[in-house]
């Protein structure tokens, strides 16, 4: 037991990973400490290509917005009018990025949700479609990533 609690801190120590996920890398490594360092560090880096790859499509999302030359955004639920605000620099960065996050867009998505913006034409732009290709380049990114992960384990 006091040998499995300084494995532990050892995993801490190296990976700066908290006693939860040191402890299951240990579990899953069968008591193997340079097993469970290697799997928390793959975990690690996962899931940063998965925040990188997010943060592409939130901003892919907000130049298309600002190529629009968009006077305002408005998100819907059916005939109900859920957000319409006025659109600038400012705005996008502040209120639209946790609306934008993969897990908002494909919530969003999910419940049927229309992302329209309005140009200062009052031209109307659907980024649904944008959004959903967005959402298939991440799954991309998340097969790819896991196909490397199965070729290192091999």
């Amino acid at each position: 037991m006091f040998d499995d609690l300084k494995k532990v801190d050892e995993i801490i120590k190296r990976t700066n990973c908290g006693y939860e996920e040191a402890r299951e890398a240990l579990l899953k490594s069968e008591g193997d400490l340079l097993g469970a360092i290697i799997d928390v560090e793959r975990k690690k880096s996962t899931e940063e290509k998965l925040k990188a790859k997010s943060e592409d499509v939130i901003d892919e999302i907000k130049k298309a917005i600002v190529d629009a030359n968009a006077a305002k955004l408005v998100v819907k639920k059916g005939d109900e009018t859920l957000i319409n605000i006025p659109v600038s620099a400012g705005i996008i960065g502040a209120v639209l990025a946790p609306l934008f996050s993969v897990a908002g867009i494909t919530a969003a998505m999910v419940s049927n949700y229309e992302f329209d913006v309005y140009t200062k034409d009052g031209k109307q732009i659907n980024l649904n479609n944008k959004l959903e290709e967005s959402l298939s380049k991440i799954d991309k990114s998340i097969s790819k990533i896991k196909d490397e992960l199965n070729m290192k384990k091999k």
